[in-house]
């Protein structure tokens, strides 16, 4: 080939590397970055309540010191999910591991049709409920700022860019860390409900 003919397919090739590198950029690393936190609701983390009293025949009394009683204990939470990107995030999925004792409730989810725009948050308030034994002398123990369960706690959040590729956000509750590794579809959907 001749140093006529190489020279406008070197400008044809480099125009087209110049349009294609943004698109290319746009769908798969242009990304929004989902930042998670968990904040008290109201500034009240806990409440107990009384539901029953355990009947043992060595006691007399039902308000002897050493009396059993069940109460349940309930901690109200708000979780923030802020968009920390200049990047709309789409198709927002939200998970959490399973309790092994007691309950979440989450007041309202997130939506999976809206997007969270850029520097937007939602906030999703949650309470979690545990039913415990305690005598009435050892009461004052049950009553903790956050559940034993949080623990092991993890919150998953998986969402897409505009170009349609899946981003993952774990925070992890107990140390407060948040990591943005991609996590495989199978393993979201055999260990998260």
């Amino acid at each position: 080939m001749k140093i006529e003919q190489i020279v406008p397919l070197l400008i044809l090739i480099a125009g087209l590397i110049y349009f294609l590198i943004p698109i290319i950029r746009k769908k798969f690393y242009t990304r929004p970055k989902l930042y998670i936190e968990i904040n008290p609701n109201e500034g009240i983390t806990s409440a107990r309540y009384f539901i029953a009293h355990i009947p043992d025949e060595s006691i007399e009394f039902a308000n002897d010191p050493e009396a059993k009683n069940l109460y349940e204990l309930i901690w109200k939470f708000n979780l923030v999910i802020r968009n920390n990107s200049e990047n709309a995030a789409y198709s927002i999925k939200m998970r959490t591991n399973k309790p092994e004792e007691g309950h979440i409730l989450f007041k309202s989810t997130v939506n999976e049709n809206k997007p969270l725009a850029a520097h937007e948050e939602l906030s999703i308030p949650f309470e979690y409920k545990q039913e415990k034994i305690s005598k009435i002398k050892d009461i004052n123990n049950l009553d903790s700022k956050e559940p034993q369960f949080f623990e092991n706690f993890k919150i998953l959040l998986d969402y897409r860019n505009s170009g349609n590729t899946r981003f993952n956000s774990l925070l992890i509750v107990k140390s407060k860390e948040i990591s943005y590794k991609k996590i495989l579809k199978k393993e979201i959907e055999k260990n998260w409900c």
